[in-house]
């Protein structure tokens, strides 16, 4: 009996979902769920709203509005903050366009020049 394991399970040519297309499913339920929740905004701002107002330690209450308004409209976005050395400003310098060009063609250049000298690995 010749090595018969070899045959089964791996990787197989064409099998699977085909790269860049997206789930339908997946896709769909997205859909819904959006729509589901949106349809309880009003509640849930008025949940967030009394909680607010009269609140006896309702966190509960608090985290499912808050999860509700997040699958509707997606959490709110995070504030960062860059800054330079030190905590201080970002230096910039303005250049000329023709400056600026230089600078990107010699940058350019270089990466060109490092990739060809880099060596290629030979594994088989």
């Amino acid at each position: 009996m010749e090595n018969q394991t070899a045959k089964r399970g791996g990787k197989r040519p064409g099998a699977g979902r085909k790269r860049g297309v997206k789930d339908k499913a997946t896709v769909e339920q997205r859909a819904t769920l959006e729509e589901l929740a949106r349809s309880h905004t009003e509640t849930a701002l008025n949940v967030l709203v009394q909680v607010a107002q009269a609140s006896e330690s309702d966190a509960a209450r608090v985290s499912a509005a808050n999860s509700i308004i997040d699958r509707g409209y997606g959490k709110a976005r995070q504030a960062v903050e860059h800054s330079g050395p030190g905590g201080g400003p970002i230096e910039t310098v303005d250049l000329s366009d023709t400056e600026a060009a230089r600078r990107i063609a010699f940058t350019l250049a270089r990466a060109r020049q490092e990739k060809s000298v880099t060596p290629r690995s030979t594994t088989h």
